[in-house]
Order: C-alpha cells, then sequence, then structure tokens
C-alpha cells in the first residue's frame, strides 16, 4: 500500500498523522504510524517532538530501526549529516537496511508500507 500526502512538507504530514492517528494505526499498525511520524518531524526539524514519540515507541523498534531513527533525529537537531550517516551504517551494517528502512518519505511525499 502507498499513500502519497502533502508532497515536500514533513510538517503537514506529521500533522496529518497526529489528526488520523487511529485510522492509520488501524491500516498500518502503530509501530509503523509511529515510525512514519518520527520520520516527518525530524524532516521537519522538530527534534524535540521526534525524540519523545520515538522514546514512548522504542521498545516496538528493533535495534536497528531505533539506530537508524536516532539519525534523523540526530541530523534535525543540526549534527553532521554524512557523520549521522556513517554511524547508522555502522550500527545497522548494512546499506541496503540504511536505505530501505528510512525511505526519504517526508521528502517525495510517499510512504510505503
Amino acid at each position: 500500500m502507498v499513500i502519497n500526502l502533502h508532497r515536500d512538507d514533513p510538517r503537514e504530514l506529521a500533522d496529518f498523522i497526529a489528526k488520523q492517528r487511529p485510522a492509520l494505526e488501524k491500516a498500518f499498525g502503530a509501530p509503523g504510524i509511529a515510525s512514519m511520524e518520527i520520520q516527518a518531524l525530524a524532516n521537519a526539524q522538530d527534534a524535540t517532538s521526534a525524540r519523545l514519540l520515538l522514546q514512548q515507541h522504542r521498545e516496538q523498534f528493533d535495534e536497528v530501526l531505533v539506530a537508524l531513527l536516532e539519525a534523523e533525529i540526530a541530523k534535525a537537531d543540526g549534527r553532521d549529516p554524512v557523520s549521522e550517516n556513517k554511524q547508522a551504517y555502522e550500527a545497522t551494517k548494512s546499506v541496503e537496511r540504511c536505505g530501505r528502512s528510512l525511505p526519504n518519505c517526508c521528502n517525495a511525499g510517499t510512504i510505503m508500507h
């Protein structure tokens, strides 16, 4: 299933998820929606909200996804993207997993599940 939402505006995507959470969680599952919302918030440069949401859902994610989401949040905090991507790769040991776990959904406006 593909949802095409609010192209080029991650803040609108995060707001949409917040408003439509019950229906989206029913369709995609709570962990999937939380992951999308964390990514949207990080891409909207709202690291604080993304970090809080990650803390709420941390136990629902595997350690690889947590590492990737933490890297996205760190970039939203203004840390060096290259360094954060490198750390995420070192934590996951998989270029493929890094690329597929965090699609550039908020910039492309597409979320796949």
